[in-house]
């Protein structure tokens, strides 16, 4: 489940799962927003279908800073939480993300 930012607080990130040379990787990327200047850590973590759990962090981000992390040819559950310098944690992305495979 995810929660709101208050709009004060707002930022946003873009979660993308591609096959790179054979290999399914999740991109998530630092969008930006109102509350940048608040925002301490951006923390990721991945639960592949397959069990593995892959974390990434992202700290005082900037605008396009990405992290990669590996997913599978499966579905695969991507979290994004966001530290705030009020001490708050936010979860702003809870989805499952599907592989995409490059044959339509």
């Amino acid at each position: 489940p995810t929660q709101t930012l208050p709009p004060q607080y707002y930022v946003e990130v873009q979660v993308q799962k591609q096959n790179q040379d054979g290999v399914p990787l999740i991109t998530v990327t630092f969008r930006g927003g109102t509350g940048m200047t608040f925002t301490e850590q951006v923390n990721i973590r991945v639960t592949r279908s397959d069990g593995e759990i892959e974390t990434a962090t992202m700290d005082k981000p900037k605008v396009g800073e990405e992290r990669n992390l590996q997913g599978t040819v499966y579905d695969d559950r991507v979290e994004v939480s966001v530290f705030l310098a009020t001490g708050e944690t936010y979860t702003i992305y809870d989805q499952l993300i599907p592989y995409q495979s490059i044959n339509p």
